[in-house]
Protein backbone atom coordinates (compact mmCIF):
# COMPACT_ATOMS: atom_id res chain seq x y z
CA UNK A 1 0.00 0.00 0.00
CA UNK A 2 2.91 2.27 0.58
CA UNK A 3 4.38 1.44 -2.73
CA UNK A 4 5.10 5.04 -3.72
CA UNK A 5 4.77 6.87 -0.48
CA UNK A 6 8.47 6.37 0.07
CA UNK A 7 9.66 7.16 -3.48
CA UNK A 8 9.88 10.86 -2.70
CA UNK A 9 13.13 10.63 -0.86
CA UNK A 10 16.15 12.26 -2.47
CA UNK A 11 14.90 11.91 -6.09
CA UNK A 12 12.71 14.93 -5.36
CA UNK A 13 15.82 17.08 -5.06
CA UNK A 14 17.17 16.49 -8.56
CA UNK A 15 16.28 16.92 -12.22
CA UNK A 16 16.70 15.04 -15.45
CA UNK A 17 19.44 17.50 -16.39
CA UNK A 18 22.60 18.76 -14.68
CA UNK A 19 20.84 21.75 -13.17
CA UNK A 20 18.12 22.22 -10.60
CA UNK A 21 14.90 24.10 -11.46
CA UNK A 22 14.56 27.55 -9.93
CA UNK A 23 11.91 26.42 -7.46
CA UNK A 24 14.19 23.79 -5.87
CA UNK A 25 16.21 25.01 -2.94
CA UNK A 26 19.84 23.92 -3.32
CA UNK A 27 21.36 22.31 -0.25
CA UNK A 28 25.12 22.48 0.16
CA UNK A 29 26.76 19.45 1.66
CA UNK A 30 28.62 21.34 4.41
CA UNK A 31 25.67 23.45 5.51
CA UNK A 32 25.44 23.12 9.32
CA UNK A 33 21.66 23.26 8.88
CA UNK A 34 21.58 20.66 6.11
CA UNK A 35 18.58 18.82 7.55
CA UNK A 36 16.51 22.01 7.70
CA UNK A 37 17.50 22.86 4.14
CA UNK A 38 16.51 19.40 2.89
CA UNK A 39 13.22 19.60 4.76
CA UNK A 40 12.41 22.90 3.03
CA UNK A 41 13.53 21.67 -0.37
CA UNK A 42 11.55 18.45 0.06
CA UNK A 43 8.41 20.40 0.99
CA UNK A 44 8.78 22.83 -1.94
CA UNK A 45 9.11 20.07 -4.50
CA UNK A 46 6.42 17.91 -2.92
CA UNK A 47 3.91 20.77 -3.19
CA UNK A 48 4.27 20.60 -7.00
CA UNK A 49 3.77 16.86 -7.32
CA UNK A 50 0.01 16.69 -7.94
CA UNK A 51 0.62 16.48 -11.68
CA UNK A 52 4.23 15.37 -11.49
CA UNK A 53 7.25 17.43 -12.50
CA UNK A 54 8.25 16.45 -16.06
CA UNK A 55 11.49 18.43 -16.01
CA UNK A 56 12.52 16.36 -13.00
CA UNK A 57 11.28 13.12 -14.49
CA UNK A 58 8.85 12.68 -11.59
CA UNK A 59 5.42 11.13 -11.96
CA UNK A 60 2.30 12.35 -10.09
CA UNK A 61 2.10 10.95 -6.56
CA UNK A 62 -1.43 11.87 -5.52
CA UNK A 63 -2.66 9.50 -6.55
CA UNK A 64 0.34 7.30 -6.98
CA UNK A 65 -0.48 4.43 -9.32
CA UNK A 66 0.83 0.94 -9.91
CA UNK A 67 -0.40 -1.30 -12.70
CA UNK A 68 -0.53 -4.52 -10.69
CA UNK A 69 0.93 -5.92 -7.49
CA UNK A 70 1.11 -9.61 -6.66
CA UNK A 71 1.16 -10.39 -2.93
CA UNK A 72 1.78 -13.82 -1.44
CA UNK A 73 1.98 -13.93 2.33
CA UNK A 74 1.30 -16.08 5.36
CA UNK A 75 2.61 -19.52 6.21
CA UNK A 76 0.08 -20.89 8.66
CA UNK A 77 -3.52 -22.08 8.65
CA UNK A 78 -4.82 -18.74 9.99
CA UNK A 79 -3.30 -16.49 7.31
CA UNK A 80 -2.36 -17.67 3.84
CA UNK A 81 -3.21 -15.48 0.86
CA UNK A 82 -2.36 -15.10 -2.80
CA UNK A 83 -3.69 -11.75 -4.07
CA UNK A 84 -3.42 -9.76 -7.26
CA UNK A 85 -3.99 -6.04 -6.66
CA UNK A 86 -5.14 -4.52 -9.95
CA UNK A 87 -4.55 -0.82 -10.69
CA UNK A 88 -4.07 0.25 -7.07
CA UNK A 89 -4.19 3.98 -6.39
CA UNK A 90 -2.56 5.54 -3.32
CA UNK A 91 -3.53 8.95 -1.98
CA UNK A 92 -1.94 11.09 0.72
CA UNK A 93 1.76 11.09 -0.18
CA UNK A 94 1.82 14.84 -0.88
CA UNK A 95 1.31 15.44 2.83
CA UNK A 96 4.60 13.69 3.64
CA UNK A 97 7.23 15.47 5.68
CA UNK A 98 10.91 14.77 6.15
CA UNK A 99 10.76 14.60 9.93
CA UNK A 100 14.36 13.83 10.80
CA UNK A 101 17.62 12.82 9.22
CA UNK A 102 21.35 12.32 9.57
CA UNK A 103 23.59 13.10 6.61
CA UNK A 104 27.32 12.97 6.02
CA UNK A 105 27.66 13.42 2.28
CA UNK A 106 31.44 12.95 2.17
CA UNK A 107 31.19 9.64 4.03
CA UNK A 108 28.08 8.58 2.13
CA UNK A 109 25.80 8.35 5.17
CA UNK A 110 22.08 8.91 4.63
CA UNK A 111 19.50 8.26 7.35
CA UNK A 112 15.97 9.67 7.04
CA UNK A 113 12.61 9.50 8.75
CA UNK A 114 9.41 10.49 6.95
CA UNK A 115 5.92 10.98 8.33
CA UNK A 116 2.84 10.45 6.17
CA UNK A 117 -0.20 11.48 8.28
CA UNK A 118 -2.78 9.56 6.25
CA UNK A 119 -2.64 7.15 3.33
CA UNK A 120 -5.70 5.91 1.49
CA UNK A 121 -5.43 3.07 -1.00
CA UNK A 122 -8.14 1.68 -3.25
CA UNK A 123 -7.66 -1.24 -5.60
CA UNK A 124 -9.48 -3.96 -7.44
CA UNK A 125 -8.32 -7.39 -6.34
CA UNK A 126 -8.53 -11.06 -7.13
CA UNK A 127 -7.38 -13.51 -4.51
CA UNK A 128 -7.73 -16.78 -2.72
CA UNK A 129 -6.62 -18.34 0.54
CA UNK A 130 -7.48 -18.24 4.23
CA UNK A 131 -7.77 -15.21 6.49
CA UNK A 132 -8.50 -15.93 10.15
CA UNK A 133 -9.91 -19.35 9.24
CA UNK A 134 -12.21 -17.84 6.59
CA UNK A 135 -11.77 -19.30 3.11
CA UNK A 136 -11.65 -16.59 0.45
CA UNK A 137 -11.75 -17.03 -3.30
CA UNK A 138 -13.18 -13.93 -4.87
CA UNK A 139 -12.61 -10.62 -6.57
CA UNK A 140 -13.76 -7.14 -5.67
CA UNK A 141 -12.48 -3.85 -4.28
CA UNK A 142 -10.28 -3.30 -1.25
CA UNK A 143 -9.87 0.02 0.57
CA UNK A 144 -7.17 0.63 3.15
CA UNK A 145 -6.78 3.67 5.39
CA UNK A 146 -3.64 4.18 7.44
CA UNK A 147 -2.85 6.84 10.02
CA UNK A 148 0.56 8.19 11.00
CA UNK A 149 2.80 6.11 8.77
CA UNK A 150 6.47 6.52 9.68
CA UNK A 151 8.98 5.43 7.03
CA UNK A 152 12.68 5.17 7.79
CA UNK A 153 15.34 4.79 5.11
CA UNK A 154 19.08 4.28 5.48
CA UNK A 155 21.85 3.60 3.02
CA UNK A 156 25.57 3.92 2.48
CA UNK A 157 27.02 5.74 -0.51
CA UNK A 158 30.19 4.75 -2.34
CA UNK A 159 31.86 7.34 -4.57
CA UNK A 160 32.98 6.48 -8.09
CA UNK A 161 33.90 8.38 -11.24
CA UNK A 162 31.73 8.47 -14.35
CA UNK A 163 32.48 10.59 -17.42
CA UNK A 164 34.95 12.60 -15.38
CA UNK A 165 32.36 13.44 -12.73
CA UNK A 166 31.95 12.27 -9.15
CA UNK A 167 28.90 10.06 -8.64
CA UNK A 168 27.62 7.92 -5.81
CA UNK A 169 26.47 4.31 -5.74
CA UNK A 170 23.93 3.26 -3.12
CA UNK A 171 24.74 0.24 -0.95
CA UNK A 172 23.26 -1.47 2.13
CA UNK A 173 19.81 0.01 1.53
CA UNK A 174 17.54 -0.58 4.57
CA UNK A 175 13.94 0.51 5.10
CA UNK A 176 11.23 0.10 7.70
CA UNK A 177 7.58 1.11 7.97
CA UNK A 178 5.59 1.67 11.15
CA UNK A 179 1.86 2.41 11.07
CA UNK A 180 -0.16 3.65 14.03
CA UNK A 181 -3.59 2.60 12.78
CA UNK A 182 -5.01 0.64 9.86
CA UNK A 183 -8.59 0.17 8.71
CA UNK A 184 -9.52 -2.26 5.93
CA UNK A 185 -12.76 -2.54 3.97
CA UNK A 186 -13.16 -5.36 1.45
CA UNK A 187 -16.06 -5.31 -1.00
CA UNK A 188 -17.12 -8.23 -3.17
CA UNK A 189 -16.64 -11.13 -0.78
CA UNK A 190 -19.00 -14.13 -0.78
CA UNK A 191 -20.78 -13.14 -3.95
CA UNK A 192 -21.87 -9.82 -2.51
CA UNK A 193 -23.52 -11.29 0.60
CA UNK A 194 -23.63 -8.13 2.74
CA UNK A 195 -24.01 -9.86 6.11
CA UNK A 196 -21.05 -12.19 5.57
CA UNK A 197 -19.02 -9.36 4.07
CA UNK A 198 -19.75 -7.08 7.04
CA UNK A 199 -18.85 -9.80 9.54
CA UNK A 200 -15.62 -10.62 7.72
CA UNK A 201 -14.54 -6.97 7.58
CA UNK A 202 -15.24 -6.67 11.30
CA UNK A 203 -13.11 -9.74 12.02
CA UNK A 204 -10.30 -8.49 9.77
CA UNK A 205 -10.17 -5.11 11.52
CA UNK A 206 -10.28 -6.67 14.96
CA UNK A 207 -7.13 -8.59 14.00
CA UNK A 208 -5.59 -6.08 11.60
CA UNK A 209 -2.30 -5.87 13.54
CA UNK A 210 -1.75 -9.61 13.05
CA UNK A 211 -2.54 -9.30 9.34
CA UNK A 212 -0.20 -6.34 8.95
CA UNK A 213 2.71 -8.20 10.55
CA UNK A 214 2.17 -11.03 8.08
CA UNK A 215 2.00 -8.62 5.14
CA UNK A 216 4.80 -6.32 6.26
CA UNK A 217 7.75 -8.29 4.76
CA UNK A 218 6.01 -8.35 1.38
CA UNK A 219 5.17 -4.63 1.54
CA UNK A 220 8.70 -3.74 2.60
CA UNK A 221 10.29 -5.77 -0.18
CA UNK A 222 8.14 -4.11 -2.81
CA UNK A 223 8.71 -0.60 -1.42
CA UNK A 224 12.44 -1.19 -0.96
CA UNK A 225 12.89 -2.45 -4.53
CA UNK A 226 11.08 0.55 -5.99
CA UNK A 227 12.84 3.08 -3.75
CA UNK A 228 16.29 1.59 -4.28
CA UNK A 229 15.87 1.63 -8.05
CA UNK A 230 14.59 5.22 -8.08
CA UNK A 231 17.38 6.54 -5.86
CA UNK A 232 20.09 4.53 -7.62
CA UNK A 233 19.02 5.87 -11.01
CA UNK A 234 19.17 9.45 -9.74
CA UNK A 235 22.59 9.13 -8.16
CA UNK A 236 23.88 7.37 -11.26
CA UNK A 237 22.50 10.03 -13.60
CA UNK A 238 23.61 13.16 -11.78
CA UNK A 239 27.00 14.11 -10.38
CA UNK A 240 27.36 14.95 -6.71
CA UNK A 241 28.34 18.55 -7.52
CA UNK A 242 24.73 19.00 -8.73
CA UNK A 243 22.99 17.02 -6.01
CA UNK A 244 25.05 18.41 -3.11
CA UNK A 245 27.37 21.26 -4.14
CA UNK A 246 30.27 22.07 -1.84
Amino acid sequence: MLSQSIFILLPLLVVAQNTLPDFVKTCKRYDPNLLKCLQESFADVLSRMANGIPEMGLRPIDPATVEQTHLVFGNNSAINMDINMINPKIYGCMASTLRDGLFDIDKGIYEMEFLIPEIYMISEFKGNGNVLMIKINSNGVIRVNTTNCVVTAKWDGKYYEKDGEEHMKLENFVMDVMIEKIYVDVEGLFGGNKDLQRATNKLINENVDVLYEEMKPVILQFVKSFAFEANSNVFDAFPMRVLFPK
